[in-house]
């Protein structure tokens, strides 16, 4: 496992990035061959929902509150893929031995694939969006990789005040991992952390992802009385059947495990929709210690 910065040779590397426009990457550089393969997810279930998997040079955009599970589901689809896969997880938050600390919490094979998998990290205060770009996308063709992670996408916005570009950069980033021959899982943090009954999906918001993603993946946080739960549902899957009913699941040795179906989750949701608000503990109640 090859873990750090990068800093490739920028004069081998096409500046597709330098025009503010995106002009060179609004066509992709490449044919971009289509393809009926499928690809793992690499979470236990999702494949199903998915139709048999996600498809070959397709982005997938997993959207969730902190704590939802995010990085986790990042880290299985990382190691998720053919054990000879060059893969690549691309951040700006957690840096490579956070990463791997957790990975190896999780019991997932991340350190036994060795260098087929590497973990680049960039602090957003030493960063700028072109040059980023730029540098992923040369370390991307350098190590072959056919499989990557974006932990927080939304943190591109952050390098640059030009946040009109954001919509078109995005696009064209997209556009050219897919002539990459790339398969991209990208995660996105919400300010939602919880299900509103009767609108289970209010707050995840799609604006501005839905345009460059095949896939829309969501996690969410529902609180029932004392208990919090985990629920995944799939937003959007884009020329294929799809199973969208929401599913519970637990966060735990290998990752996420996915319910077999989605009869905990409708049992949640409906007692969601019917708890009273929380009460105080009577006045005259004496505890334990008093």
């Amino acid at each position: 496992m090859s873990a750090g910065d990068f800093s490739p040779d920028h004069r081998a590397l096409p500046r597709i990035f330098a025009n503010p426009k995106e002009s060179q990457l609004a066509e992709i550089t490449q044919l971009l061959f289509q393809s009926a393969s499928k690809v793992s997810i690499g979470i236990p279930g999702v494949d199903a929902m998915f139709g048999g998997g996600v498809d070959t040079h397709s982005v997938t955009v997993v959207l969730g509150p902190s704590g939802s599970g995010k990085t986790t589901s990042g880290l299985q689809f990382l190691t998720g893929g053919p054990a000879d896969e060059p893969a690549m997880h691309f951040g700006f938050h957690e840096n490579p031995r956070a990463l791997t600390i957790k990975a190896e919490t999780l019991k997932l094979p991340l350190t036994e694939r060795g260098d087929l998998i590497s973990l680049l990290w960039r602090p957003q205060t030493e960063a700028i969006l072109d040059e980023v770009a730029t540098e992923l996308l040369g370390a991307i063709k350098a190590r072959g990789v056919r499989r990557l992670v974006i932990d927080g996408i939304e943190g591109f916005s952050k390098l640059t005040d030009e946040k009109g570009r954001m919509g078109s950069f995005l696009s064209a980033l997209c556009n050219e991992l897919r002539a990459l021959g790339v398969t991209t899982l990208a995660t996105a943090e919400t300010e939602h952390a919880g299900v509103t009954p009767g609108q289970p999906l209010k707050g995840m918001n799609q604006t501005g992802l839905s345009a460059v993603a095949e896939n829309i993946l969501s996690l969410q946080l529902a609180a029932l009385r004392s208990e919090n739960h985990r629920l995944m549902t799939i937003l959007k899957s884009r020329d294929r059947r799809t199973d969208m009913r929401m599913r519970r699941f637990e966060i735990g040795e290998g990752g996420i495990r996915l319910d077999d179906d989605y009869l905990q989750a409708e049992r949640i949701l409906r007692d969601i929709s019917s708890q009273g608000p929380a009460t105080a503990p009577s006045a005259d109640l004496k505890l334990t210690g008093e």
